[in-house]
C-alpha cells in the first residue's frame, strides 16, 4: 500500500513540475513577444507611425476648425488664420518626442497604446 502511495505522490510531483515548466515556457514566450513588439516591430515602424500620428493630428485640427460662414471674405480670413496656427514641424516634434519616449522606456502597455498596427497579433504567432 505504501508503494502505491509513493508512486501516486511521485506522479503528482511530476505533474506539478511539468505544469511549472509549461508556465515558465509561456511566461518566456510572452516576454519574447513583448521584446519583439517593442524592440523590433515598433522601432522598425516608428517613422511611419510618427507620420500617421502627425497626419491624424492635422486632420483632427482641420475637422474641428470653426470657419466663418458669414461671407466669402470672412471664410477666407478664418481659414488663413487656421493655417497660420497649424505648425507642421511643431506637431511632428511633439509626436516624435511622444513615440521616442515610449520606445526608450520600453513600457509595453504604452507601446500597445500608440502602436497602430492591425496585423500585430498575427505576426506574433510564431512565439507559441
Amino acid at each position: 500500500f505504501d508503494e502505491i502511495e509513493k508512486e501516486m505522490q511521485k506522479a503528482a510531483i511530476n505533474q506539478k513540475y511539468e505544469e511549472a515548466a509549461n508556465l515558465r515556457d509561456k511566461i518566456q514566450a510572452i516576454e519574447n513577444i513583448k521584446k519583439y513588439i517593442s524592440e523590433e516591430r515598433f522601432r522598425g515602424e516608428i517613422n511611419r507611425q510618427i507620420c500617421e500620428a502627425v497626419v491624424s493630428e492635422l486632420k483632427y485640427r482641420l475637422s474641428v476648425a470653426n470657419i466663418s460662414k458669414r461671407n466669402e471674405e470672412k471664410a477666407k480670413e478664418t481659414l488663413n488664420k487656421l493655417f497660420e496656427g497649424i505648425d507642421y514641424d511643431a506637431i511632428k516634434m511633439e509626436q516624435m518626442t511622444k513615440f521616442e519616449c515610449i520606445l526608450e522606456t520600453k513600457a509595453y502597455k504604452d507601446v500597445l497604446r500608440v502602436f497602430n498596427c492591425k496585423s500585430l497579433s498575427s505576426s506574433t504567432g510564431h512565439f507559441f
